[in-house]
């Protein structure tokens, strides 16, 4: 058995993916039809991403969704310095969605010209995880809305990353979370996934 919360780095799914990811020309992800805007709206905690160096020093990530307008959602991320017990650190970015028919598919602006295309690939039915991604297959998170995700909810967000084409095994999942990570994750994630 290991540790114990949940939540580690979502915090710079925004600046890594805005700074490297959606450059790339790869097929189109699947996307999360059953998604809308108010689904996001309040806290989320990192369960897994891909990793990325500007990720590495940055512990127990939550996110908290909220709305300006219809097309606008302000995110504000904290996060704690390499562990529980270092200082915290916050961060600000905007989603913005240029099409309400396609929620789903979001840009997300974090300060100046940086900025990158993303998509929710999967929300699982009760919209308790959800899975975040772009089109150079390069980065990647897996968000839960409880610090006790339900195991089928994360395994099956698991599958839904894999079958878009990430591959599990390169996965990093969040040390706060793997006291039940051997509930949930498909036995190939276990075997090769890191943890930070």
């Amino acid at each position: 058995m290991l540790h114990t919360a949940l939540v580690q780095t979502a915090a710079r799914w925004i600046i890594g993916a805005l700074l490297l990811g959606g450059c790339t020309k790869n097929a189109a992800l699947p996307s999360a039809h059953n998604f809308v805007p108010d689904a996001f709206i309040g806290n989320w905690h990192e369960v897994a991403r891909m990793p990325h160096p500007l990720e590495v020093h940055c512990a127990a990530t939550t996110f908290e969704y909220i709305p300006k307008s219809k097309k606008r959602i302000r995110i504000h991320q904290y996060c704690f310095y390499k562990s529980m017990n270092g200082p915290m650190r916050q961060e600000y970015a905007e989603i913005i969605i240029p099409d309400e028919q396609t929620p789903w598919e979001f840009i997300i602006q974090f300060g100046g010209p940086l900025a990158g295309s993303y998509q929710v690939i999967y929300l699982s039915d009760t919209r308790q995880t959800a899975v975040v991604g772009e089109r150079s297959r390069k980065y990647l998170w897996l968000l839960s809305r409880t610090l006790t995700p339900d195991a089928t909810e994360i395994q099956n967000a698991v599958r839904a990353a894999a079958n878009a084409g990430y591959d599990s095994s390169d996965m990093v999942f969040s040390k706060d979370l793997l006291h039940r990570v051997g509930e949930f994750l498909p036995e190939e994630a276990l075997k090769n996934g890191r943890t930070q």
